[in-house]
């Protein structure tokens, strides 16, 4: 017997993905009584959503993390309606008891884990011809990263692409022994098999005298990333952030394919880059970047590195090429709208990618950002939703979204610093950012204030009839005892986030500084101010030329700081 599901329990951002997950994939659903069944429909606020076309489902659930009623909220399954009680409290949605024999918690580290070595292993097998006579069951007797190994070695060749991989022992050693449920259970071993075959049908020559791995099991000399960590102290000097920028906004490849002379030109190419540490943050200059981009690019064209990205896929396969610098698909960016709700302590931002191709619209895709709380270091995470999707595209820190903003359009943040005018003759102005700061951003200061951030509610308020209109107040009451000052610091600073991107001035200028902080969150590169690719769209497809497309005459110059690398995605 399990405990009952309440609403209550969709009160996380993991829960809530957990259980729409399941209801857009068709899973079966745990009853109390231990039995499964599936979810035909969910009536929620006056809408009906079925599996595959549950976007605003998602959205809806993540705004309000399990405030409302059971009633709000009725399953359709087959045979009748059932309440929200009638299911399982599961691991996945924070329960304690068991899960179905057989079945794994999917999704975030395991699923990478399992899936990337899961794709190293199978392409290792396929180029081998060994892929169509090797067993699922043989991960039966795998635990850990020995067994994995003696696993390979029981396939001619095997083991030999995979030298690299073995010393991936940390995430392997935490997860394989999940890795014959995810085959299985999972239903993972089909979609693999057609990911590997399509890789070799499309790069026929990738075969058996190449090496394939994780990049945390490759060594800093032959790592793609070394080059990068090289000048990202630099970088990270040049913004004015506390920590580096992460490898993987440069670079998202979940494992690279190296030929033997791709490794050697690798560890020649991260020899020379050692220089660039010594690089002075006031010297730093994106051309440095754009050497190790195009080094990339041209050891791709030779065939002997291939980063990729893998993402799941379903009956067909596709593999694209991203940030090759050539024939790259035009898009814009429409801001939609804000959603600054006075139950969570965080803010949404709503906006379109429209995507053309020879002057056509290919595609429209629906996506929104979202300010993480502390435990997620007030991360601005986005995810697309849609008919058949939703997932996360990406987050960046607070830094960087400081510095993006600044950077791209500062009257949105004017307008800001009007509102915190108003509590010049306050004690809490002492507490805010200093006016005309670059980092205008305050929400790791308020963080730390304490029992002190009380004092930020009238702020808060403030912000949210800036944005909402009159009578919008946070309900601080929602989070009792030492959680409330804390809520009230995360509220100020998705509060500041709302004004400074919605109460930009330019709508053309608006929708660019979303449009770069969705380029650094998903791996496209760190830009500033508006880019000529940006101005040219814009005007094509609103039907102007670019002098007739009115931006801000103080806009910040544009700057690529961090040009997005090379790979490819397998989806």
């Amino acid at each position: 017997m399990f405990t009952k599901l309440q609403t209550k329990d969709l009160k996380t951002e993991d829960r809530v993905n957990a259980f729409v997950d399941k209801f857009d994939g068709k899973q079966d659903f745990t009853k109390v009584d231990g039995k499964t069944i599936k979810i035909k429909n969910i009536k929620f606020q006056g809408e009906t959503f079925i599996p595959k076309k549950s976007g605003e489902l998602r959205s809806l659930l993540l705004t309000l993390l399990g405030d409302f009623g059971s009633r709000d909220l009725q399953i359709s399954v087959t045979g009748g309606n059932i309440n929200i009680g009638a299911l399982a409290k599961v691991p996945e949605f924070g329960g304690q008891g068991k899960a179905q024999t057989g079945k794994i918690t999917t999704g975030g580290v395991v699923t990478e884990v399992l899936s990337e070595v899961g794709f190293c292993f199978y392409y290792a097998l396929h180029v081998n011809k060994q892929l169509d006579t090797y067993s699922v069951d043989s991960w039966l007797s795998v635990k850990n990263t020995a067994d994995f190994q003696k696993l390979c070695n029981q396939y001619k060749g095997v083991s030999k692409m995979l030298a690299y991989q073995f010393n991936d022992i940390k995430d392997m050693d935490s997860q394989l022994s999940k890795m014959h449920a995810f085959l299985t259970t999972e239903k993972f071993d089909p979609i693999i098999r057609r990911q590997v075959k399509k890789f070799k049908q499309t790069y026929p020559t990738v075969g058996t005298n190449y090496y394939i791995a994780r990049p945390s099991a490759l060594p800093a000399k032959i790592s793609p990333y070394t080059a990068y960590n090289n000048i990202a102290e630099s970088l990270k000097g040049y913004i004015g952030m506390s920590r580096k920028i992460g490898p993987d906004k440069w670079n998202p490849a979940d494992f690279w394919i190296f030929s033997r002379k791709g490794l050697q030109l690798l560890e020649q190419w991260n020899e020379k880059s050692k220089r660039l540490k010594s690089i002075n943050s006031e010297t730093y200059s994106s051309s440095y970047m754009n050497l190790v981009n195009r080094q990339l690019v041209k050891l791709y064209k030779s065939g002997d590195v291939y980063p990729v990205s893998l993402k799941k896929s379903g009956s067909s396969v596709q593999i694209k090429e991203i940030n090759l610098g050539r024939n790259e698909l035009e898009q814009t960016l429409e801001y939609d709208k804000v959603l600054l709700a006075p139950t969570n302590q965080d803010v949404q931002i709503f906006y379109k990618i429209k995507t053309y191709d020879d002057g056509k619209m290919v595609t429209s895709k629906s996506y929104y950002a979202k300010m993480k709380t502390l435990s997620g270091g007030f991360r601005l995470e986005l995810y697309e939703t849609g008919k058949n999707t939703m997932a996360r595209h990406g987050s960046i820190g607070v830094g960087l979204q400081n510095f993006i903003i600044y950077n791209t359009d500062r009257t949105g943040i004017g307008e800001l610093q009007k509102v915190r005018d108003e509590f010049k003759d306050d004690d809490l102005y002492v507490s805010l950012p200093s006016k005309g700061s670059k980092d205008w951003m305050g929400v790791n200061q308020y963080s730390k204030m304490g029992k002190a951030a009380e004092d930020l509610l009238p702020y808060v308020n403030r912000m949210m009839e800036e944005i909402n209109g009159e009578d919008s107040a946070f309900k601080a009451e929602k989070f009792q005892g030492g959680g409330r000052p804390l809520a009230i610091a995360t509220k100020a600073g998705a509060g500041e986030i709302a004004m400074a991107i919605t109460k930009i001035l330019n709508r053309n200028s608006r929708d660019i500084t979303i449009e770069n902080l969705h380029l650094a969150a998903g791996s496209g590169g760190v830009q500033v101010g508006a880019s000529p690719q940006q101005i040219a769209a814009r005007a094509k497809y609103l039907g102007m030329t670019d002098d007739d497309l009115v931006l801000p005459v103080d806009m910040p110059s544009y700057d690529a700081i961090l040009g997005a690398g090379f790979h490819l995605k397998i989806t």
